[in-house]
This record gives structure tokens, C-alpha cells and sequence, in this order.
């Protein structure tokens, strides 16, 4: 397809609620690896890991587990693991496993488990252009984590999302036309999507004010809506209470500040919604476990496997 040319286009989604959404789709990468081979020897069995992730295999064969569930990797299928999922796999050493592994987070606005939200499929069998393309993101992703050059972490978490809009895109190309977004069945466009842009404005009001005080009326009425109706459907269409969903993406941005910069907890615990440091705390330590201090020193970069 040739590039048009002699006009200018609007990076406006013009797909409807799906792409809007998926307008506010952030990827970050946790860790990634290559094996080409694997080792003869080589076997899994780990519990559900707190995030996603990628295998793609290149070659050989093996018998993956999720929580019991069968799948069969063989050169060309993909598997992106869903979190918290037991992992069980083994393969014929005479014909070695090669893949690419990949550890990421995806959420939509901030929060909202992104793959889950477009009910995106556990294994796939990409068009090979397809596959190709996803192997060349997971490679990127690896050779960036190895050579940890300046800026890196951007160039990895931006492959990551090359990566998940490919498997997104594939896996819409592989439904079967009654379920399709465009015949408005079940597909993985999910039927929460249209709620979920009914309520952008409540979204986009906890990513600009999250850090002054916000009451149920306040995002209510950014989506000129009754407090007690936009309880029900943001419920419905996020699993959580407005409030919950605010609580939840207040302590994820503390998360982020503590990472990315320097700030004391003091600063980091206003400009994250909290006001007072102490009532971070007791919100971390209830969340994680530990401080918000001690938090910030046990993370590391995302890095190679």
C-alpha cells in the first residue's frame, strides 16, 4: 500500500470506541529474553508472575500450561500468559525450544488491565508478515534491555506497544465476521468499550486532578451524570467503584514517582492525590507490603534475561 501523499492525516482515531480507548494503551516492559535454543535440560514450572507475558516461539516444540490449560508451542504460535497464572512447560530436546520471551504491563488509562478490557485471545497463530513483525519488536526489546543505552526504556516500552497492537490487530483479522466489532458481536473488541468512552470524561479528569480532592459528585458531573448512576455503570464496565478506581490510580502514580525521580515521599505523597506522607505510608505498606522508601530501592529498570 502506498503512502498517501499531499495531505495531511489526523492522528484522530477514526475507528470508533475501540481506537479511542486504545489511544490511552501504555506498555512497559518488566524483563525479556531470547533462547535459541533453549537448554536440552530446559523445563518450567513457576507460579502466575504479576504480569503478562509474550512467548513466541521460532522454532522447535513444546507443551505449554496455564493453570492447566493446554497449549502446543510450535514455530509461528504465540502465548501472551495472562498474570497470577500457574506456568508448566517442557519441550523434545531433540527439537530444541527457540523463543523470545517478553514481561510487560499494558493498562488503559493508567490502571485498567488493557488486555483484559479488549479481551485479547491467550494464543495466536499469526499471518506470517504478521509474526515476522512481532519477532522483530520482541528482538528490539531484548537487544535495547542488553545494550542499556540512554534512553533505552523508552525504545523497549514503545516496541512493547508494536508488539501488543500487532497481536490486537491479528487477532481482530482472525475472528470470524459474526464477531467482528463491525457485526457487533463478542469479539475482541469487548462490548464494555462503549461504556468505557461514555465515561472518558471521568478518566480524564482522575489523570488531570487526581491530585486535588475529587468527590463521587465531581466525576459525576464531568460526565454530566447522577452520582448514583455513574456509580452503577462505571462499575459494570470497570469492575470498581469510581472511588476504588481513583484510590487504585492515585497509588499507581506514587508507584511511578518513586521510580522515576528523586522526589521525598512528602512530595511525592501530594502531587499522587495523598496530601499527607503518613497516609501514604499506611496505604503502601497495606499495598505492598514495605515503605514507600524501602519500594523505591527494591525495583530495578526493566532488564534482560
Amino acid at each position: 500500500m502506498g503512502v498517501p501523499q499531499g495531505r495531511l492525516l489526523e492522528a484522530a482515531p477514526a475507528g470508533g470506541a475501540g481506537e479511542t480507548l486504545l489511544a490511552h494503551v501504555t506498555c512497559s516492559v518488566v524483563q525479556a529474553g531470547c533462547w535459541l535454543p533453549v537448554p536440552p535440560d530446559w523445563s518450567l514450572d513457576v507460579p502466575g508472575r504479576p504480569n503478562y507475558t509474550f512467548w513466541l516461539c521460532t522454532g522447535g516444540w513444546a507443551e505449554y500450561r496455564l493453570d492447566s490449560q493446554p497449549h502446543v508451542l510450535t514455530a509461528g504460535s504465540v502465548i501472551l500468559a495472562p498474570p497470577r497464572q500457574r506456568r508448566q512447560g517442557r519441550h523434545d530436546p531433540c527439537d530444541p525450544l527457540h523463543l523470545y520471551t517478553v514481561h510487560l504491563n499494558a493498562r488503559l488509562y493508567g490502571v485498567l488491565d488493557a488486555p483484559a478490557v479488549c479481551r485479547l485471545p491467550t494464543a495466536l497463530r499469526p499471518a506470517p508478515d504478521v509474526f515476522a513483525g512481532m519477532v522483530a519488536a520482541a528482538h528490539e526489546i531484548v537487544e535495547e534491555l542488553a545494550a542499556a543505552r540512554p534512553g533505552y526504556a523508552l525504545v523497549a516500552n514503545g516496541a512493547c506497544a508494536r508488539l501488543l497492537a500487532l497481536f490486537w490487530r491479528e487477532s481482530l483479522a482472525q475472528r470470524p465476521p459474526a464477531q467482528s466489532p463491525a457485526g457487533g458481536g463478542a469479539g475482541p473488541q469487548a462490548p464494555a468499550f462503549g461504556e468505557l468512552a461514555r465515561l472518558a470524561p471521568v478518566f480524564r479528569m482522575i489523570e488531570e486532578c487526581h491530585a486535588e480532592p475529587l468527590a463521587l459528585r465531581d466525576l459525576a458531573a464531568a460526565a454530566h451524570l447522577h452520582p448514583a448512576y455513574l456509580s452503577t455503570v462505571f462499575r459494570q464496565a470497570v469492575g470498581v467503584s469510581p472511588l476504588r478506581y481513583l484510590a487504585r490510580y492515585r497509588l499507581d502514580r506514587a508507584r511511578e514517582l518513586l521510580l522515576s525521580t528523586d522526589l521525598t515521599v512528602a512530595t511525592i505523597a501530594s502531587r499522587a492525590g495523598f496530601g499527607d506522607p503518613r497516609y501514604l505510608s499506611r496505604v503502601f505498606r497495606r499495598a505492598e507490603g514495605i515503605t514507600p522508601a524501602a519500594y523505591r530501592y527494591s525495583k530495578k529498570s526493566p532488564h534482560f534475561a
